[in-house]
């Protein structure tokens, strides 16, 4: 049966002034291995715990930002980039929630909000025990168990909680 040798994550080669971990690929460590190694961009500093996000990351420092928005001319490395921003001017919102139909313009955004109908809460108010699943919920919440109102309103002189 054929064995392969283990990779060795730290032998080093100097290409072009930069130093690179030599013969390792994103086939060989698989794409979405994560590891308590970190790999640090010999160029910035800026670390990742898998070699692929390192290998992606490296990319911007050989290319122009010769993406650039029509709308308010920030520039980006890649198209995608561009993309995602240009829905902050179009007011698209393409990523719809599946269990309630709300769209939302980032993927990030609509992550979070889906955890919003997990039905894990491990966020339990001390005072009543009733749980939320985020704890930004939790801390307005809390707010109710509270005598203070910190917010004052500018035309009259009532105060509020939230």
């Amino acid at each position: 049966m054929f064995e392969e040798e283990p990779l060795d994550l730290t032998t080093k080669s100097s290409e072009a002034g930069s130093c690179y971990y030599n013969q390792i690929n994103e086939v060989q460590i698989g794409n979405n291995l994560s590891t308590t190694a970190t790999f640090n961009c010999e160029i910035c500093g800026k670390s990742y715990n898998k070699l692929s996000s390192l290998t992606v990351h490296r990319t911007i420092h050989n290319k122009s930002r010769n993406f650039v928005c029509e709308y308010c001319n920030k520039a980006f490395y890649f198209k995608a980039e561009l993309k995602r921003h240009t829905f902050i001017h179009t007011g698209e919102k393409p990523f719809v929630c599946k269990y309630c139909s709300k769209c939302f313009n980032q993927s990030s955004n609509l992550y979070v909000h889906i955890q919003r109908h997990n039905e894990e809460k491990p966020f339990v108010c001390n005072f009543c025990d009733k749980a939320f699943n985020q704890s930004s919920d939790l801390i307005i919440h809390s707010l109710i168990h509270n005598e203070e109102r910190p917010y004052n309103c500018s035309n009259c002189d009532r105060s509020f909680k939230r």
